[in-house]
């Protein structure tokens, strides 16, 4: 009785064994399918998308090429200047920049001021010009060419050394005893103080430009033997305050408010050629 009541028991657990694994095979079963489903769905999903990253990654390598070599840009038919390349414009703000800084200095000078007399705007002017300090210079270095211009031929004219110095001395003389010389002059000295650099500048575009042209005549003149000179230098700085002796510092200082007379001018040049020569001249044919 005790053996048949195993070996039915035995017979149900085999039983519920094969069902469990049917159900458990079912399942399975079921679960690939799903998952097979599944990943159709994702395929049909990110396949598009996939094209569309492509794509896209293909057009942004284009243009990333095209960006690399541009296309040159087609010539400019019709005859205007580059922002900042006109050198029109560039002289009508300067043409401004001078009537304001001669009337106000250039602490009172505003860009807006410049910028009205100029006739034009400020995002103009920027384009030109740095700043203030920058159209101050670029005014003064204007100035300087336009005013020596003069000058600077006297040194290079087939003439006598007397008659070089003396042209030379002249002009130098009616330059810097000019109203509007005067009054860069007096702006440079007022903010020198503060701000240097432009007190250098000024100096270096002004009368270190000046004594650098007669130094390289006077050295010319030494190699040619009419000049018996040891520091070139120092003798053009010599002659330039000897012929604008009496005659700039009383300028400069308002002692004398009109410019020195032609007479005024003749004087002290004929006077500091004489001197000057006295020292440096060489004397010909044993006299």
């Amino acid at each position: 009785m005790q053996q048949a009541w195993l070996r039915w028991n035995r017979g149900r657990g085999d039983r519920a064994g094969t069902s469990n694994s049917l159900s458990k095979s079912s399942s399975n079963r079921l679960v690939r399918s799903q998952s097979s489903q599944t990943s159709v769905q994702l395929q049909a999903f990110i396949e598009p998308i996939g094209s569309i990253i492509c794509g896209a990654g293909e057009h942004l390598m284009t243009e990333h090429v095209s960006t690399e070599k541009p296309s040159p840009a087609p010539p400019n038919s019709s005859g205007r200047h580059a922002a900042g390349a006109d050198p029109a414009k560039r002289e009508q703000i300067l043409a401004g920049a001078k009537s304001v800084f001669m009337t106000k200095g250039f602490d009172a000078a505003g860009v807006n001021d410049i910028c009205r007399a100029a006739g034009v705007s400020k995002s103009t002017l920027y384009v030109y010009f740095e700043n203030k300090e920058d159209l101050f210079e670029s005014m003064v270095e204007a100035q300087r060419d336009r005013l020596f211009a003069g000058a600077s031929t006297a040194l290079s004219e087939p003439l006598t050394t007397e008659e070089t110095l003396r042209r030379y001395g002249t002009a130098l003389a009616e330059i810097l005893c000019s109203d509007q010389v005067l009054r860069a002059h007096r702006i440079v000295v007022g903010i020198a103080e503060r701000m240097p650099e432009i007190g250098a500048r000024f100096y270096a575009a002004g009368a270190m430009h000046a004594q650098s042209a007669l130094a390289d005549f006077l050295r010319r003149r030494v190699e040619s033997g009419d000049l018996a000179i040891p520091d070139v230098e120092l003798s053009a700085a010599q002659f330039i305050e000897l012929a604008t002796s009496n005659l700039w510092k009383p300028r400069l200082f308002g002692r004398e408010t009109r410019p020195p007379t032609d007479t005024e001018i003749a004087r002290s040049v004929t006077a500091a050629v004489t001197m000057f020569l006295a020292a440096y001249g060489v004397k010909h044919g044993g006299s």
